[in-house]
């Protein structure tokens, strides 16, 4: 699975088009600090929450990357679903 980033960081937007392994593009928009931001919008357990929906992008996409909150590392992000 490969995915191809095209972005364009600007002052305070960040514009970044995706291609996803099956050749869709794919387009998003987020504040140039590098932060998604979201909600939580239930705890499931100690290590695993589900956050608010909003952001278009493919399942899994995020896994790898770390989550923060309120300046405390979550750890690493297992799977998004979508």
């Amino acid at each position: 699975m490969e995915y191809h980033f095209f972005i364009d960081t600007g002052g305070t937007f960040t514009d970044c088009v995706y291609r996803d392994p099956e050749g869709s593009f794919r387009f998003i928009k987020v504040l140039s600090s590098g932060k998604l931001r979201a909600s939580v919008a239930e705890v499931l357990s100690k290590s695993e929450l589900v956050l608010t929906r909003g952001l278009p992008i493919e399942e899994d996409m995020l896994a790898g990357f770390r989550a923060f909150a309120n300046g405390k590392d979550l750890g690493e992000i297992a799977s998004y679903d979508t």
